[in-house]
């Protein structure tokens, strides 16, 4: 979260400042999940399911994706503010889609839909609200707004919208509100413009040269003279096009594609590796080449880990002393971690899903189930739901930790349990206040802090509000649950139909991205259960995971009182044994 100095915010209209703040956390890669912008619009769910209602006539076993995309549907006609938006007609069809036991109805109430310009009009709808918007009320009706801009988030993502092009909150907020409010609808325009693109391709050696030349000239892809910029190389061959895209680095991608597509044919009958397509590209602009920076969202939300060489040691040891006991103990971690490697040595995003669903598949093994899908859903979704309240107290803990920090007139000496002492924010001290009764002191001091940032002050409260109630927080966590799992299902659509029919989901880079972060969650807890004893095999650790995880949902209907510290963090704390809900 991007937290400046308070002087910075003095000035500024605070809708102004809640929209730009929201605008950019929903593409900033350090956000989580939980708080970017959705991949699906209701209508693209829509058009999700029409896709596989068309496949079930085929293959009956669609009809298990299409229960989950109908479940989907119904949740975000009832809970989402797209539904606002839409006649009285079109939410009786949407409830006739989420509702109907057969896959032709789908198809053909999805037709009509899509006959009427049913996605265009809702986006369109959904913009003008925001143009009309008035941002004097935002700070009173933020929740509304919040849901507006997630919505109109999903929108601008499809049309590219990532990090960088976010990272200017500083110059959106260098004017008045109307500059915040063409900045978030500037995400959103844009049509397919023609862009002059260059490629590269290293052929290893000149005898090659000739056969790319031939293979992409045939498809219409022709040679260009070596332009000043480009990488010398006597091996290099140089292709350029104009090519269409909605900026310059879609277009170049495009052609990129192209190109890989026609020299594997020519690895086929060569019997060998492929030329090598350098990663960049280029685009020519009047005078000047110009480089354009491949922006790639998979595996974007994962960071390298500040104690990464300690936690290594401490798995390889573990690993070592099972091994001793037999070659093939555990070999379902080892193998998934090679195939782990093997995904992130990958540039292409289709290899890199294939590898880490395989990897996953393997530690999969670990759990009983009927199917593929029944055993990773199994895996993942008790560790990842459980995952969930240490996730959001940890944003908080450390947009706090950088409120204070870049704030240091704001007086600490009042909040609780030395709270900001040196500008440190424990997660647990988070969660701790998180969970106070109404109007007590420390959360109504820690509101205060924060009070000066728009989106900060909106964070805690919104977060405060479910965890203060456990029953609410246990309703939000069945909610996640059921979420993960319908996403589960998507991945795997997606990955079956790319194996098996070669189609490309249209958001394979950001489920990609998703499966990454869930596989690599779910690994590091079964390795951390490694290290708590000699004797834990990984389906132990496991099932220890999964039973906090079930511990925790089911006490926060049952006994909240009974829940410690220790039961919703994985690292050792301060307090490990203080209860959560002490004053409930």
């Amino acid at each position: 979260m991007w937290c400046p100095n308070q002087d910075t915010l003095a000035g500024l209209d605070l809708g102004a400042a809640f929209v730009a703040c929201r605008w950019r956390e929903l593409f900033d890669q350090y956000s989580p999940d939980s708080y970017h912008a959705k991949l699906y619009s209701l209508s693209g769910l829509i058009s999700e399911a029409v896709e596989i209602a068309e496949l079930q006539k085929n293959q009956a076993a669609w009809g298990k994706h299409l229960i989950w995309v109908k479940a989907e549907i119904d949740e975000r006609v009832k809970t989402g503010i797209e539904s606002q938006f839409c006649s009285a007609r079109h939410l009786g069809m949407l409830n006739k889609i989420s509702s109907s036991d057969t896959s032709s109805k789908i198809v053909r109430l999805g037709r009509v839909l899509e006959l009427e310009g049913f996605s265009e009009t809702l986006e369109a709808s959904m913009r003008e609200e925001f143009r009309q918007l008035d941002f004097d009320s935002v700070p009173s009706k933020k929740k509304k707004a919040d849901q507006l801009l997630t919505t109109l988030g999903t929108y601008a993502f499809r049309r590219g919208c990532n990090s960088n092009d976010c990272a200017n909150i500083s110059d959106a907020l260098d004017g008045d509100v109307e500059n915040v409010r063409s900045w978030v609808l500037g995400s959103l325009e844009g049509d397919e413009s023609e862009f002059d693109c260059v490629v590269v391709v290293d052929a290893k050696d000149e005898k090659t040269i000739g056969s790319i030349r031939a293979v992409c000239e045939r498809a219409g892809i022709c040679r260009s003279v070596r332009l000043p910029g480009l990488p010398e190389g006597k091996s290099h061959v140089v292709f350029r096009r104009k090519t269409m895209g909605l900026r310059a680095i879609d277009a170049a991608e495009k052609l990129r594609a192209e190109i890989r597509s026609n020299l594997n044919i020519l690895s086929l009958y060569r019997q060998s590796s492929g030329p090598v397509i350098l990663s960049e590209m280029w685009i020519v602009q009047e005078d000047e080449i110009v480089q354009v920076q491949a922006y790639s969202p998979s595996l974007q939300n994962l960071h390298p880990r500040r104690d990464a060489s300690r936690l290594s040691a401490s798995v390889a040891a573990a690993l070592e002393q099972r091994l001793s006991m037999g070659p093939n103990l555990e070999s379902e971690v080892r193998s998934a971690l090679d195939l782990n490697n093997l995904a992130l040595s990958m540039h292409d995003h289709r290899l890199r899903l294939i590898n880490i669903w395989s990897a996953l598949e393997c530690l999969a093994s670990l759990v009983d189930g009927k199917s593929i899908i029944d055993r990773v859903v199994r895996l993942v979704v008790p560790i990842l739901t459980w995952r969930k309240i240490d996730k959001v107290v940890r944003y908080l803990s450390i947009s706090i930790h950088y409120w204070l920090k870049n704030n240091p007139t704001i007086d600490r000496s009042s909040l609780p349990f030395k709270l900001g002492y040196k500008d440190a924010v424990h997660p647990e001290q988070i969660l701790k206040l998180m969970c106070e009764p109404k109007d007590s002191a420390g959360i109504v001091k820690l509101l205060e802090v924060v009070a000066k940032h728009p989106l900060l002050l909106y964070r805690v409260y919104e977060a405060w509000k479910i965890f203060h109630n456990p029953v609410t927080l246990q309703r939000d966590l069945e909610r996640s649950s059921k979420r993960l799992t319908w996403h589960l299902w998507r991945i795997y659509r997606a990955r079956n139909l790319l194996v098996h029919q070669g189609v490309e989901h249209d958001c394979l880079p950001q489920l990609s991205n998703h499966l990454q972060q869930y596989f690599s969650w779910t690994l590091s807890r079964i390795l951390h259960g490694l290290t708590l004893g000699s004797q834990w095999t990984a389906r132990d650790s496991w099932y220890y995971w999964k039973s906090k995880s079930d511990h925790v949902v089911e006490s926060l209907g049952t006994n909240p009182n009974g829940l410690l510290m220790q039961d919703m963090f994985p690292e050792d704390l301060s307090h490990p044994e203080a209860e959560v809900w002490s004053n409930s």
